[in-house]
């Protein structure tokens, strides 16, 4: 299990920071911003990483606040997966938007009951995308904007063989037909568990005042806990009856795959997806 930071800031705040890590072998990305003059440095950097703790006093120092944006994640082996009972399901492959692209984000045409104040909803109807994906060697990817997680026919036909329970292979239409794409399929679970995640002391969780809704910070760092319940032993796949996301309209129910499942991602080496342990307890 590895500790990893997602540290961003403006260059002009640090000129020296980018020397540094170059001298550190740190690899880093900058992007221009829309007046050409600054640029925002994003780099990733492992709490093992020897030049870790000179990051860690910048960012908890007096302006670290202001001056540096830091998220944390963890990275598990694949041993660490393969003696995990459960395990979370991200996907790491982003690309495209759902459709119609100008009005989604405001409209999200194919939720029920979507609450424009913290972005809890019920996917009454499909995806709509703008074509054809080119898979090339990925087998998943998410929406840029991180919503569904979506995927091959040979996955399915995996998961069919293997009869894992619990999992709906959703269609996505092409916006413009209105026709089920030829090979992109939305993975969504038919099942919620009934709630238990053990939550940490120094966890903030937000009630939106609109529609009552509870969500819970993305979980960073080490596995998260879940408890022992009767539908884990219903399904392969399911949603986590919590939502989470932080701030206003983003929010998201975890995806729980079972050990069986993660032994396949794992066996067939599929591409664009991320596997985070859970602590059953």
């Amino acid at each position: 299990m590895e500790i990893i930071h997602r540290v961003d800031y403006r260059d002009s705040w640090d000129k020296g920071l980018r020397n540094r890590l170059e001298r550190e072998n740190i690899k880093y990305k900058i992007s221009e911003d829309f007046n050409k003059k600054d640029g925002l440095v994003v780099f990733n950097i492992s709490e093992s990483h020897p030049y870790w703790n000179r990051i860690e006093k910048k960012l908890r120092g007096f302006l670290g606040w202001f001056v540096y944006g830091d998220t944390v994640d963890t990275c598990f082996s694949d041993a660490e997966i393969l003696n995990s009972e459960w395990s979370l399901l991200y996907a790491q492959n982003a690309k495209k938007y759902p459709e119609p692209f100008n009005t989604w984000s405001v409209n999200p045409n194919n939720y029920d009951q979507f609450c424009n104040k913290c972005g809890t909803h019920i996917q009454a109807r499909p995806f709509r995308i703008q074509k054809e994906t080119n898979w090339g060697n990925f087998h998943f990817f998410t929406f840029i904007i991180g919503v569904g997680i979506f995927t091959r026919k040979q996955v399915f036909d995996v998961f069919r063989r293997n009869r894992i329970r619990g999992v709906v292979r959703n269609d996505v239409l092409i916006n413009h037909t209105g026709k089920p794409a030829d090979d992109i399929f939305q993975l969504m679970p038919d099942r919620t568990t009934q709630g238990g995640l053990v939550i940490g002391e120094k966890v903030k969780v937000s009630t939106c005042r609109k529609c009552g809704n509870k969500k819970y910070p993305n979980h960073g760092r080490g596995a998260m806990k879940y408890r022992r319940e009767p539908r884990l032993k219903e399904a392969d796949i399911l949603y986590t009856n919590e939502w989470f996301g932080s701030g206003g309209r983003v929010a998201w129910r975890e995806i729980l795959i079972s050990n069986k499942v993660s032994r396949l991602i794992l066996e067939k080496g599929w591409k664009g997806i991320s596997l985070k342990a859970v602590e059953i307890v």
